[in-house]
This record gives C-alpha cells, sequence and structure tokens, in this order.
C-alpha cells in the first residue's frame, strides 16, 4: 500500500473507532467531579512508514476530517465551557451493553438537555430514545462508520420512545430543548 491508500492499509473503521473511544472516555470521565478536560492529540501526524495514519484526526494525504475530528467538534459544540451537573440513564439495547449514554443536565448552557450516546461495537444497533419531557424530541448530530470514516456529522431527530437504528461504532450528541446544536 501507498501512504495516501490510507483505507486500503489500516482501514477506515479505525478512525470511527477511535472516535467512538474519545466519545466514550468524555461520557464515562465526566461523571468525576474532578473532571475538568479530555484533549485529543495528533491534528497531523507523521509520515508513513513511522505512524499509523490513524493516530491523526485528519488524512495525512489529503487533510480530509475524520471522525475523530467531527467527534471532537461535536463535542465541543455541544458541552462547550459551561456548568453542569449530570445524570445517568438507561437505554434499550436489545439486552446489549453495546451503547453507552450520558444524560447532562446544564446549568446556564445554551442547551439545557444534552444526551450523549456511543455505539461501541462494529454493527448497527437499535435503540429506544429516552423520555424528553415535554419537548418530546431530542435532535443534533450523529456519526458512524456506516457512512464512513471521513462523513461529516448528519442530524437526527428523534422522538421520546422511538425506536431507531444506531450505526456502527456511532457518536451522537443529542439537545431536547428544541434547539439544534451547531457542528
Amino acid at each position: 500500500s501507498q501512504p495516501g491508500d490510507v483505507c486500503a492499509r489500516a482501514g477506515c473503521k479505525d478512525w470511527s473507532a477511535a472516535a467512538a473511544s474519545f466519545a466514550l472516555a468524555v461520557g464515562k470521565f465526566s461523571a468525576i467531579p474532578s473532571f475538568d478536560m479530555l484533549a485529543m492529540d495528533q491534528l497531523w501526524g507523521g509520515a508513513y512508514p513511522d505512524t499509523e495514519a490513524t493516530a491523526s484526526v485528519t488524512d495525512w494525504t489529503t487533510g480530509r476530517p475524520s471522525a475523530r475530528y467531527f467527534v471532537v467538534q461535536m463535542l465541543a459544540a455541544a458541552f462547550g465551557t459551561f456548568a453542569r451537573e449530570f445524570s445517568l440513564i438507561k437505554t434499550d439495547s436489545g439486552g446489549s451493553a453495546a451503547v453507552f449514554a450520558q444524560a447532562y443536565r446544564a446549568v446556564g448552557a445554551p442547551h439545557n438537555r444534552l444526551l450523549l450516546l456511543v455505539n461501541m461495537v462494529e454493527s448497527p444497533i437499535n435503540i429506544s430514545a429516552p423520555s424528553c419531557g415535554a419537548s418530546s424530541v431530542w435532535q443534533g448530530s450523529t456519526i458512524d462508520n456506516d457512512a464512513g470514516a471521513f462523513a461529516p456529522p448528519r442530524p437526527r431527530r428523534v422522538k421520546s420512545g422511538e425506536r431507531f437504528v444506531f450505526g456502527s461504532l456511532g457518536v451522537g450528541v443529542l439537545t431536547c430543548d428544541g434547539s439544534a446544536l451547531a457542528t
């Protein structure tokens, strides 16, 4: 393989897996009261063969942003630097622990209720959207390996209790206060 043939050599799902892992880490660490920040390194990695292509958040030959880049962008747009309170929620994932879900109630933020979803497996999964209170609709952005490791986030709108397909190695950041998240 040539250095520019990144997907043939490394497999494009690796970017999606790294993005989902980072989102999972943010979700898990955010429940720790002393948690302040989690950073992602490697905006632009070194050249092949000295480093792995998927260590970079962009394709090192074209500069195209990868799933890793888009997840950081989605999380930064959603969570910013405002104070927040946390509460764990459960999801209906068909008896599987494949989906991580973390609900956030934000204080003084542009979005007062946020939901972080992470599909930790390499296959799509059916889940039910949790209750969203009076507004009854979650909306925001999702990415997944099914759309490709270099596909930008797609808008997602899901009603409370609605079952939907969450793509493989997917990450979603949704709000239920009636305003969509900007990415």
